[in-house]
């Protein structure tokens, strides 16, 4: 069965949870946030995440993104992720951030409306 994310991203942080699950009670997932400091989790007993952040405020987040997504397509989590905000069912949580990455990308080539 599919993890449902909800997808609560600001200009400084990329936020994903599980609106189903006690965020503070999971463990972290230690490989992923030894690799990438800037990076909070929370995983299941399945090591699915329940809870993903990446603090994008103070850099590039383009690269930041990046730097995890090469990361997670070597080293892949499990389960698949739906995160309706994003239109995304039953996908890799490497499919996730690339979705992430392109919202990020048009808000920085997006002109600021007056």
């Amino acid at each position: 069965m599919s993890v449902k994310l909800r997808n609560d991203s600001t200009e400084d942080y990329v936020v994903l949870y599980s609106e189903e699950t006690d965020i503070d009670s999971l463990p972290e997932h230690k490989d992923l946030e030894s690799w990438l400091w800037f990076v909070n989790t929370g995983i299941d007993s399945e090591g699915r995440l329940r809870y993903f952040s990446l603090d994008i405020w103070n850099g590039d987040p383009i690269g930041l993104i990046d730097d995890v997504i090469s990361y997670l397509e070597t080293h892949p989590v499990p389960g698949t992720y739906t995160v309706e905000e994003l239109g995304l069912k039953d996908v890799p949580f490497v499919e996730v951030l690339k979705a992430i990455k392109k919202l990020y990308e048009q808000k920085l080539t997006t002109p600021t409306q007056k």
